[in-house]
């Protein structure tokens, strides 16, 4: 299934089309308060409400990571998703949320991030995180870098809806099909499988940054990005290292994890299924047993 086709939709769309403006055409409203606008469908006041009143805390909490804090305040939209989003089946593409930096607009699906607080409270601080990096650094950004500090701020948290698989990250390391992260740089791959393995990559890459320089060496390679640096010349004069060694270092790091591991986890289910069954045997054994003890000492 490509995912590329329906994102440029929404690209162009968004884009051509005004905030005014939804499905079928009917009209948005509008909350504002505090710099901040959140568009909604008109079923969906409570919604941006809810999202008008977390908002503080996801802006604080990003300040509280970066120092930075969104200037201007994104626009919020919000959708129920049930009809097509500007020609866009939300049914077919497996997403919760997305941003357009260049437009300061983070958009929200409410049927895929409205059910749960928690789920909704990190993905809009991974939508936010996404604008927030673009309005301070305008060299290129890398898309690998963008998706894996905004998962990383928002706890592992991205757009995409929930992958019911085990970590395909795990899956690459044991087949040695990794994405070098150079063919991460300008775009992710098109395919579902390729797609959820790079956000794993992303994010994977950031947090081993984070384990061996700390926060503060990752929150050090951003600013020095903000200050007009590459991203690649930024690792080199916080990590003292270039991007390729510690990419190479990183996998390394994966690959010890050791395949034992890996293997668990293709069969999770299955060893779950035996130690129950294990388990049930187990305790029907000591019933007979106990039976027949009571027997005996009553004869």
């Amino acid at each position: 299934m490509s995912w590329r086709r329906p994102h440029i939709a929404i690209l162009v769309c968004i884009w051509v089309l005004p905030l005014g403006a939804f499905s079928d055409g009917e009209p948005l409203h509008v909350i504002e308060g505090k710099g901040l606008a959140i568009h909604y469908e008109p079923s969906l006041r409570k919604a941006a409400q809810e999202v008008m009143g977390i908002y503080p805390a996801v802006e604080d909490e990003l300040w509280q990571l970066f120092d930075w804090r969104p200037e201007p305040r994104p626009l919020i939209l919000i959708t129920e998703g049930k009809e097509p989003f500007f020609g866009v089946d939300w049914e077919k593409t497996p997403i919760s949320a997305f941003a357009l930096p260049g437009r300061h607009l983070a958009v929200l699906h409410w049927g895929r991030v409205g059910r749960d607080p928690l789920r909704l409270h990190d993905v809009l601080k991974h939508e936010v995180c996404h604008i927030l990096l673009h309005q301070r650094i305008k060299a290129a950004l890398p898309k690998w870098l963008d998706e894996g500090v905004c998962q990383w701020a928002s706890d592992g948290i991205s757009e995409l809806l929930a992958d019911p698989r085990p970590s395909r990250l795990n899956d690459a390391v044991s087949a040695g099909t990794i994405i070098p992260l150079k063919q991460l740089e300008s775009a992710f791959p098109a395919s579902e499988n390729e797609l959820i393995l790079a956000y794993e990559e992303s994010k994977g890459f950031v947090v081993y940054l984070v384990s061996r320089f700390g926060k503060s060496g990752l929150i050090g390679v951003l600013k020095l990005a903000a200050e007009g640096d590459t991203v690649r010349d930024s690792l080199l004069r916080v990590t003292e290292e270039t991007l390729d060694g510690l990419e190479q270092d990183w996998q390394t790091s994966l690959k010890g994890r050791g395949s034992l591991f890996v293997k668990v986890s293709h069969y999770l289910y299955e060893i779950l299924f035996v130690v129950m069954a294990l388990l049930a045997a187990w305790g029907f054994t000591r019933q007979v047993l106990k039976k027949r003890a009571y027997r005996d000492d009553a004869t």
